[in-house]
């Protein structure tokens, strides 16, 4: 049986031209090798200002771990892991190399993106134009300046170039396909199965290209290659499904709602469409909320805009371009969609990038059938595309820095879904974690003010309140945290340390027992109890509840710290050295710490090591070794300053 060839009714005339007609100008027509460089080329130079980005996201965890683990910890990737592993040996640890690495699949993703449009028959000129679409596509930002959002990239980039080693004429003649350059096909699709589950779909991809492709080819022809594929794939899901890899992330973090779960992937499917559509607003932190899921206006939304575009492919059934760009375009949304025993989450960027090539095809193919009808000049064509093509790329300039660090992600985030609290949640961490408690402060008023009820937000709330001495406002937040939430250890103890400051030694104590009662597994809750427990005197009960929490974790500085301050009051001079010691020991920059040891020190006749203390002192806090010359000089002082002050 002959093959047949297809190829939209404008290719033809636009292979035989010997002139590329450009906006309004006739230019001589560049070689397709060309094009695809050049295309390539600008879609890597777009991204040039991520070279300068840091780690973020999730990239911590493959930070602390040398390369390994972070992005390939959740699914069997050695191919991803053994690339990080070398980036970071080359890089010595430097993100640059990583951004650059990522950079560098996005180009050639560019240019597999040119090849595969000719492929299926569009002509390098229209190809070249939906190449720049392609590259310039704000979707592919987080896969591209996010180090840990590449494997969906890094994978897809390997999945097309095995598509086209299979679909290379020279794999087959009329003897058959046998030719032994297929197994740089069966290379390139390991390497794409063994980086991400998105790959899992090329087999697929491969036998639905040979039955609607430009070119069909007989099965009785691809049998070994079939074969050779299909078990490439049975061993990757082997790999998948039979470790503890296999085990599925609950719906909740992948970001669907536990109920109505057929329907939120059919919401999933309509907004990753969306996306590739208008990839706006920015927001790495999707999810689908319980009243969205089982809203029916919804799901009507959702299936009319799948049908709509099922549509359009139907209508141009007879153009091998649009058949074949509709085929990557459906099973790349099927391998982003968050099904049970995948990573995936909604609607989430990084997946995509296979999705888009197959949305860039079918588009491309449509451009081609209105430029080939007549109805509008070419030239009008091209310069429609171009300008959108620019458009696209001033909008990845502009979400570029959204990954530059965490706090620009997640403020992206937080005006993206106004109605989502979480965000702010996170949002404030950061900034509490850079010791802006302002910025803090403001971004629990905003989780605040879309879900006045949100515990976690009061409690958090005390906290910082609490680490800026306004204790009446943090007491007010803990009381309606633990009211919001009786059964939250967290704000109890929040509670107990804001009513021990203000010297309201029973009820902190009250509230302090309530925290240790609901979860005794937390060091900072034993800390708590242990702070109120020495406010009402009852030094015995402190001492077991600071025992306790550095039984849980021994590298609590305040709780060694107030440890100590129980010994010297007691008079257990020596063991309240030990203490501060070990007090120094992990925080050597803590002021306190050596000041207490200091007068440890001293009340123990060392006078020596209380100077040596001193001195660092005076080289780290002027003010504070001039308070301790003071303390040396009252040789008589209560045996209170010996032990030293407790930290609160």
């Amino acid at each position: 049986m002959p093959n047949r060839k297809e190829a939209p009714k404008g290719a033809a005339r636009e292979a035989g031209a010997p002139r590329l007609q450009l906006l309004f100008v006739s230019v001589p027509r560049p070689d397709a090798n060309v094009l695809a460089i050049a295309a390539a080329f600008l879609a890597g130079l777009l991204y040039l200002p991520a070279l300068q980005y840091g780690w973020v996201w999730d990239d911590a965890v493959l930070a602390a771990a040398r390369g390994a683990g972070g992005a390939a910890s959740s699914w069997p990737r050695p191919v991803l892991e053994w690339l990080q592993r070398g980036e970071w040996w080359l890089g010595a640890g430097n993100p640059a190399l990583f951004h650059f690495t990522n950079l560098a699949f996005h180009a050639a993703g560019t240019w597999l993106f040119f090849l595969f449009a000719t492929h299926v028959g569009l002509g390098p000129g229209i190809a070249f134009l939906f190449a720049l679409l392609f590259g310039a596509h704000p979707v592919h930002v987080e896969s591209v300046a996010y180090v840990s959002g590449r494997p969906a990239m890094v994978a897809a980039v390997f999945s097309l170039g095995a598509l086209l080693a299979a679909r290379t004429r020279t794999l087959c003649s009329p003897e058959g396909c046998r030719s032994k350059t297929i197994y740089a096909a069966y290379v390139l699709y390991a390497l794409a199965a063994f980086t991400h589950e998105a790959a899992l779909v090329t087999p697929f991809l491969l036998m639905g290209l040979d039955r609607w492709g430009p070119e069909r080819v007989p099965a009785t022809r691809r049998r070994v290659h079939y074969a050779g594929f299909l078990a490439i794939f049975f061993v990757a899901m082997l790999l998948r499904f039979a470790g503890p890899a296999g085990i599925a992330p609950s719906p909740a973090e992948r970001g669907l709602p536990e109920a109505g779960r057929a329907g939120a992937l059919l919401i999933a499917a309509a907004t990753n469409l969306r996306l590739l559509a208008w990839p706006f607003p920015a927001n790495a932190m999707r999810a689908l909320g319980e009243s969205e899921a089982a809203d029916p206006s919804s799901l009507l939304l959702a299936a009319g805009a799948l049908l709509a575009v099922a549509a359009i492919v139907w209508w141009r059934r007879r153009d091998a371009a649009v058949r074949a760009g509709a085929l990557v375009l459906a099973l790349g949304l099927v391998v982003s969609l968050p099904f049970s025993g995948f990573s995936a989450a909604f609607a989430s960027d990084r997946d995509l990038y296979l999705a888009s090539a197959g949305f860039g095809i079918l588009v491309a193919g449509l451009a081609a059938a209105i430029a080939a009808r007549g109805r509008f000049p070419a030239s009008a064509v091209t310069l429609a595309g171009l300008a959108v093509a620019v458009g696209a790329g001033f909008a990845v300039q502009q979400r570029l820095p959204v990954w530059r660090d965490n706090i620009p992600l997640l403020e992206a985030a937080t005006v993206a879904d106004r109605s989502d609290p979480r965000p702010c949640l996170r949002l404030a961490d950061h900034h509490a974690a850079r010791g802006d408690a302002r910025s803090a402060l403001a971004a629990l008023d905003q989780a605040l003010v879309r879900d006045s009820t949100l515990a976690e937000a009061r409690s958090r709330r005390a906290l910082i309140l609490g680490s800026l001495g306004r204790w009446p406002e943090a007491e007010e937040d803990a009381r309606r945290a633990v009211a919001a939430r009786p059964n939250d250890a967290g704000a109890w103890a929040s509670l107990g340390d804001a009513l021990a400051q203000q010297g309201k030694a029973a009820e902190a104590v009250e509230a302090s027992r309530r925290a240790v009662a609901i979860d005794s597994t937390h060091a900072a809750v034993w800390y708590n109890y242990g702070v109120s427990l020495a406010g009402t005197q009852d030094a015995a009960g402190a001492e077991a509840a600071y025992r306790r929490a550095l039984s849980i974790d021994s590298t609590l500085v305040e709780a060694w710290n107030n440890l100590g301050a129980l010994y010297g009051g007691a008079g257990r001079i020596a063991e309240a050295r030990d203490a501060y010691l070990k007090a120094v020991e992990l925080a050597p920059s803590s002021i306190q710490a050596r000041m207490n040891l200091a007068l440890a020190y001293l009340r123990l006749g060392d006078k020596e090591r209380a100077a040596q203390e001193r001195l660092m002192l005076q080289r780290m806090d002027p003010a504070a070794a001039r308070r301790l010359s003071e303390f040396f000089q009252e040789l008589d002082a209560p045996a209170a300053n010996a032990g030293g002050a407790p930290k609160r």
